[in-house]
């Protein structure tokens, strides 16, 4: 009867675990092989199903205690286990039994699977840093995930709390990188398969993909690209706007850590417009926007970020916010656009070469496209204003840029972008705020040598193109232009300010001027600094002869607890940035029709823009060079500043008379061509009030040049004198008229009759003989020969500041408008005996006459 029992039972249950023990062994009274094996056969069946089972019959007090049972066994199996005995338990047979209890949480309400499922997946992360058993739990953790995995209503984030042990498990230092790969390709095929399922879980999903796409493995890379290729086409605005701030930093990873030539680099670009695309797509699409970004753009508007300056020399309001009067899924995405360009300045700084440049056209034509999107012209004004300019300026303030070239192409491109966002008609509220931006970027450039000498070229760009410019914007442009000019100045006013007029004192008049130098320049500060400081053809350096010591060459100045340090290679370089200003406003005043060798040697090569300028402008530009003639006129007046300089420089009589001249021939010229334009005598008096103070400083020279050879000519020719002798005459006081010579010759005679009495005493030398005696007659005429043609070259250039606006004058004006410069013409010949000055005088009173 029971063998007639057990046997429909087989064929009645098709599982093996609702056989018992006792129908398996049989009425067998000892054990066989092959009743026992039948026996551990129903065992295995009933453990597996009780595992299969035990989620849906187990309430959650008990299911709970069961988990924390099984996965301290685990702990203990794969953590504490001195030795691997055979006969424990597996880790991968406890991990598996976990596995399969955690898979058929799903049938359970979610308060349940929100309850059980940290406990077990704080544990696959801990196995997840082990060598052996890491591979299982990670293929334990990606089994449970693609079980429990739901369709989230709005507001949920119980699929962010399932993949939030992929993010915690890749970022840990002690997992290994083949776990990590195996990770993101089981997030891979959650993607692939239920791409739109994860809703929440999106955000741990990219932290994720950032920590294993830092990985130089381009295997990983294309999988993280395919990754964010899904997450791109999904159609849900509320899951995009709560997910898509972290995937830009994905994007970005991918960008820094890709090779340059690869192909993951230029998919990796192709995706951010597909990211700018689906922010448009948010703008345009009501949804419930994510409230962190609803939070920044708050925190944003109250504290907006500015191109920084000490002392701004126009305020200028910035234009409407895009922000203001809008819906609050629009503001969510214009904060999401802001957010997603300042990621991409990031990227600049530490991306490859050709990643940069594709970069920069990038976000030059998003910029310029975006007037015509749903986002609008404020939010690209906004964008340029307080996110991408900002970012540039930290940039150029951080002292480890080691681009400076990139820096400088970054610096050409915004510039660039500016410009093309100031032609847009839609652009109009912004145009004064982003002129007023750039321009203090520019200023910005030229406090620091790294960037100074680029300076002059960023703001002939901005002029080369203001065709459309009104009489604000110019106003804008002139007063940076002026601080530009100020800040190039900046060091040789301060080592001025340590000098007195005349001063030959190396050391200082005000304080104390110590300097080092430790060897020759540069080949190139060298050709910099005879641009600037010589006044004749200098013998360049050859590349063999330039010095290789190391150290810079300093200025140290010191006046009571102020000290500053002035590297020589800084003088050089914000003068030379002065230069090239000047011929820029050279090119705004002087027109094509001016003197060509004159306009050559004021402008350069380049072509004058001469703009239409409003009259209010013109004092700004001559406030420019009024300064910048005031300075030089103070280093020429201190002969001490230019020796030191000469020394340090390797250069003979440092001078700026190039800027002298230029200064006050730009000013003096634009006022005679604005006068043959518009005929006001105001400008004439102005002209003439200009040469008669410049004559007062020739005269100055005049006198000091013909003061230093005349004590020239006096100790090269000396006098004979003559004396009187007393001679013996009876009674009569007779003298005798005798030479200077025929004295000396006396005195040498009785001194020899003297030394004849005097006692031995050795010959001791002295020290200093050689201090006390005269130098090489060579070396004195050499040097007054140079110093005569120095003196020459100043003459020459004070000569020319005054003569040449009054030979236009005499050459080109009416005959009823030269009685005005009369007093100029007397104030100059006065000055110096010059014969072209002479003949100046002759012309115009043969035109008076």
């Amino acid at each position: 009867m029971p063998k007639k029992y057990f046997q429909p039972d087989f064929q009645q249950k098709t599982s093996v675990a609702d056989s018992s023990i006792e129908n398996a062994l049989g009425d067998e009274t000892t054990l066989s092989v092959h009743s026992l094996n039948r026996a551990i056969c129903v065992l295995i069946a009933k453990v597996d199903r009780f595992y299969s089972q035990v989620c849906r019959e187990l309430c959650l007090p008990a299911l709970h205690d069961l988990c924390v049972a099984i996965v301290s066994s685990s702990e203990n199996r794969i953590f504490y286990s001195a030795q691997k005995h055979i006969h424990l338990t597996a880790p991968v047979s406890l991990l598996t039994r976990i596995s399969d209890i955690i898979s058929t949480l799903s049938h359970r309400p979610l308060i349940h699977q929100m309850f059980i499922y940290p406990l077990v997946s704080a544990h696959f992360v801990k196995v997840c840093q082990c060598d052996q058993e890491s591979r299982i739990a990670a293929s334990a953790l990606a089994e449970v995930v693609t079980r429990l995995l739901i369709t989230e209503s709005p507001g949920m984030s119980f699929n962010q709390t399932l993949i939030v042990p992929f993010q915690t498990a890749s970022c840990s230092e002690d997992c290994s990188e083949e776990t990590k790969e195996q990770l993101l390709c089981a997030l891979s095929q959650l993607v692939l398969s239920q791409a739109d399922k994860i809703g929440s879980g999106w955000k741990p999903l990219f932290g994720s993909l950032k920590a294993v796409g830092a990985a130089r493995d381009e295997k990983v890379h294309w999988c993280a690209i395919d990754v964010i290729s899904s997450y791109l086409r999904i159609d849900s605005p509320s899951i995009l706007s709560s997910s898509i701030l972290e995937c830009v930093p994905c994007v970005v990873n991918l960008l820094q850590n890709s090779d340059d030539s690869s192909e993951v680099s230029s998919a990796a670009l192709r995706l951010l417009p597909n990211i700018y695309s689906l922010i448009l797509y948010l703008y345009s699409t009501p949804h419930i926007p994510n409230y962190h970004l609803l939070h920044r753009s708050d925190l944003r508007s109250k504290c907006l970020d500015t191109v920084e300056m000490d002392q701004d020399p126009v305020a200028v309001p910035h234009g409407p916010l895009p922000w203001e009067g809008k819906e609050t899924y629009e503001i969510a995405a214009v904060e999401l656009f802001l957010t997603f360009m300042d990621q991409i300045c990031g990227t600049l700084l530490t991306s490859s070469p050709d990643t940069q440049k594709n970069l920069l056209d990038m976000i030059g034509r998003l910029l310029v496209d975006i007037a015509n999107k749903p986002l609008g012209a404020d939010s690209g004004g906004v964008c340029m204003s307080a996110v991408i300019l900002p970012y540039v300026q930290k940039w150029i303030r951080r002292p480890d840029v080691e681009e400076v070239k990139i820096l400088k192409q970054v610096i050409g491109a915004c510039t660039q972008t500016v410009i093309d966002m100031l032609e847009l008609e839609k652009m109009s509220a912004w145009r004064d705020r982003l002129l007023r931006d750039i321009c203090s970027l520019i200023v910005e450039c030229t406090l620091f040598d790294k960037t100074c000498a680029v300076a002059p070229a960023y703001f002939t760009l901005i002029a080369n193109n203001s065709t459309h410019f009104s009489t604000e914007q110019w106003s804008i442009f002139s007063n940076f232009l002026a601080t530009a000019s100020s800040q190039s100045l900046r060091h040789i006013k301060l080592l001025n300010s340590f000098f007195v007029r005349s001063s030959t004192d190396e050391n200082g008049d005000i304080g104390d001027v110590t300097s080092y130098n430790p060897g020759k320049l540069s080949f190139r500060q060298f050709i910099a600094a005879v641009q600037v400081f010589s006044s004749r053809k200098e013998r360049f350096i050859n590349d063999d002869e330039e010095d290789l010591s190391s150290g810079i060459a300093l200025i140290m100045l010191s006046h009571g607890a102020d000290t500053h340090r002035l590297e020589v290679h800084s003088i050089i370089s914000t003068l030379f940035t002065h230069c090239l200003l000047l011929q820029l406003i050279a090119s705004l005043l002087l027109s094509e029709d001016s003197n060509p060798k004159l306009k050559a040697s004021l402008i350069g090569s380049t072509s004058p823009i001469d703009p239409k300028l409003d009259h209010s402008i013109y004092p700004i530009l001559y406030g420019i060079l009024s300064e910048s003639s005031e300075t030089s006129l103070d280093f020429d007046s201190r002969p001490a500043v230019g020796s030191l300089l000469s020394r340090m420089l390797g250069i003979e009589h440092a001078n700026l008379l190039k800027i002298l001249v230029s200064s006050n021939l730009i000013k003096t010229m634009s006022l005679l061509r604005r006068f043959e334009r518009t005929k006001k005598q105001e400008l004439l008096q102005e002209i003439a009030k200009s040469v008669k103070s410049r004559s007062i400083d020739l005269k100055s020279v005049e006198f000091e040049v013909s003061t230093r050879r005349s004590a020239l000519v006096c100790r090269e020719h000396a006098i004979t004198m003559y004396h009187l002798v007393p001679v013996e005459n009876g009674e009569e006081n007779a003298y005798r008229l005798v030479s200077q010579d025929f004295v000396d010759d006396a005195l040498s005679e009785y001194d020899k009759h003297r030394d004849r009495l005097k006692p031995f005493v050795p010959d001791r030398r002295n020290p200093f003989q050689q201090a006390l005696e005269d130098p090489d007659t060579t070396t004195i005429q050499n040097n007054d020969q140079n110093k005569d043609d120095y003196d020459e070259t100043r003459l020459a250039a004070h000569r020319d500041i005054c003569l040449i606006p009054l030979r236009y004058v005499a050459d080109n004006l009416l005959r009823e408008h030269l009685p005005d410069f009369l007093p100029a013409v007397s104030q100059i010949v006065l000055a110096s005996p010059d014969l072209a000055i002479r003949q100046l005088a002759v012309d115009i009173m043969s035109r008076l006459a």
